[in-house]
C-alpha cells in the first residue's frame, strides 16, 4: 500500500457513500472517506520528508563520524604502527581532514625552551592530513607511527574535520608485557553539550578505579 492508493481509497469510499440512501448513515461514510484521505496526505508527507532528509544525509555525511586507530604493521613490529581512519555510520564522509596533535611531543618542547610560545609548540607538535572522502563502512590508510623504543606510552588529541561537522578523538597507546594497546574516545559538541559518540579501549588497557583509561 502507497499514499496515493491510500489516497485514492479515500475518495472512492467517499464517492460511494454519495450513493448511500440513508442520510446519516451516508454522512458517516463520506466523513471516513474524508479521513482516510487526510491520512494519505500526511502519510505522503512524512514519505517526502523522509526521502529528502536521506537525500541531504547522503549529501553531507548525515550522523556519520570518523575515528582512527592502529593496527600493528606486518610483521609484527610493535614500535612501527599503521594508522586508519573508518568511517562509522550509514553515510558517505566527505572533505576529511585530520590534525593530529601530539601531547607529549607538546609538553617536551614545552620543558626543553622555556621562551617557546604555547603556540608556536602545538604548532610543531601537530601533523595535518587531508583524506578527502571515505566511503561508508570503510576506512583509510593514513600512514605508519614510529613510536620510540623508550616510551610506553604515547597520548594524542585528534580533531576530525569533515563536511558534516567537527570531531575530537582522544587517542592513546599504552605497552602493555610488550604489546601495544590503545583506547579511544571520540567526541563532539552538540547544542553546548559534549556528546560521546564511540568509546573503545583493548582487552587489558590499564584503567582507574572508575574503569576510565588515562588519557
Amino acid at each position: 500500500m502507497t499514499p496515493s492508493l491510500f489516497a485514492l481509497m479515500g475518495t472512492l469510499v467517499s464517492a460511494g457513500g454519495g450513493f448511500v440512501p440513508k442520510k446519516n448513515l451516508r454522512r458517516y461514510i463520506i466523513f471516513g472517506g474524508v479521513v482516510i484521505s487526510a491520512i494519505a496526505v500526511y502519510w505522503d508527507s512524512q514519505v517526502q520528508l523522509h526521502f529528502e532528509q536521506e537525500l541531504r544525509a547522503e549529501l553531507t555525511g548525515g550522523d556519520s563520524f570518523g575515528y582512527v586507530n592502529t593496527m600493528t604493521a606486518s610483521g609484527g613490529d610493535q614500535d612501527l604502527q599503521m594508522l586508519f581512519i573508518h568511517n562509522q555510520g550509514n553515510f558517505p564522509l566527505y572533505d576529511v581532514s585530520l590534525d593530529i596533535f601530539d601531547k607529549d611531543e607538546f609538553e617536551r618542547l614545552t620543558k626543553e625552551d622555556k621562551a617557546l610560545s604555547s603556540v608556536e609548540a602545538r604548532f610543531r607538535a601537530s601533523a595535518q592530513k587531508t583524506i578527502g572522502t571515505i566511503p561508508k563502512g570503510l576506512m583509510v590508510y593514513i600512514g605508519n607511527l614510529p613510536i620510540p623504543q623508550n616510551k610506553d606510552k604515547k597520548s594524542f588529541v585528534i580533531y576530525i574535520s569533515a563536511r558534516n561537522g567537527y570531531f575530537t578523538e582522544e587517542f592513546t597507546l599504552q605497552r602493555v608485557q610488550g604489546k601495544w594497546l590503545q583506547a579511544i574516545r571520540v567526541t563532539q559538541e552538540r547544542v553546548g553539550k559534549t556528546m560521546i559518540l564511540h568509546e573503545y579501549k583493548d582487552t587489558g588497557f590499564p584503567v582507574d578505579q572508575l574503569g576510565n583509561p588515562s588519557w
